[in-house]
């Protein structure tokens, strides 16, 4: 998880991809990003000293990211086998 110069925080994956869309709220740049222990709220701190606490479902982010990948094209166009694999499962779980 980052937080950004224009007020954002997004999720990444373990290849430094984005996860989902970044979350926005504060004005300024974002200092600090934590999700607490119970994994139910976000905290931000951004430069100027305020601190945001919202809400936070990891489920949300999950259920963008699958969004995002059932139009990648591996998904929609599969050509490899490894593809073709990852296809027939997103078809089960997506539908056509």
């Amino acid at each position: 998880m980052s937080g950004d110069e224009n007020g954002t925080v997004r999720l990444w994956n373990r290849k430094a991809r984005p996860i989902g869309k970044p979350t926005k709220g504060h004005v300024g740049r974002v200092a600090s990003v934590a999700i607490s222990s119970d994994r139910k709220y976000l905290m931000v701190g951004d430069k100027a000293g305020n601190i945001m606490l919202r809400q936070f479902s990891i489920d949300l982010f999950l259920r963008e990211a699958c969004e995002w990948m059932r139009y990648h094209r591996a998904l929609t166009a599969p050509k490899t086998p490894k593809e073709k694999r990852a296809a027939k499962i997103a078809q089960s779980l997506f539908g056509s």
